[in-house]
């Protein structure tokens, strides 16, 4: 029995490092780099692991992403993939229903336990 948890705990350790190395939106505190597709949903932002799950109305599992406040103005990133720079932080960090980031608020309606906070961002492919 302690053999198979133990088989099990290293399937799932392994599973994560490579669905972050693959770029799926399930962040990881302390990553630095994510990648997926984005759908803006009343302002904010929501990365998804493929192009297929931003066509679904209540797509999961997503991670929702802050930009500073400029850049979430006037960034026009839905439909489009990107990568995102910053980090993971977890929602238990939010000032109470959301979290604020040089300027800007999330409220991680993606329900995720963490949240990119992105300083920068480069889109890969768009719509």
């Amino acid at each position: 029995m302690k053999m198979l948890t133990f088989v099990t705990a290293a399937a799932l350790i392994a599973g994560t490092a490579s669905a972050q190395q693959a770029g799926t939106p399930e962040a990881q505190p302390g990553a630095e780099s994510f990648t997926g597709w984005v759908k803006v949903v009343n302002g904010e932002i929501q990365l998804y692991e493929s192009q297929r799950d931003i066509q679904q109305p209540f797509a999961r599992p997503c991670t929702s992403v802050v930009l500073p406040r400029d850049l979430q103005r006037t960034a026009n990133l839905g439909g489009t993939q990107v990568r995102f720079s910053g980090k993971a932080v977890a929602w238990t960090e939010a000032d109470g229903p959301v979290m604020n980031f040089k300027g800007s608020r999330v409220a991680n309606d993606c329900g995720g336990a963490t949240v990119i906070q992105a300083d920068t961002f480069r889109v890969l492919r768009g719509s």
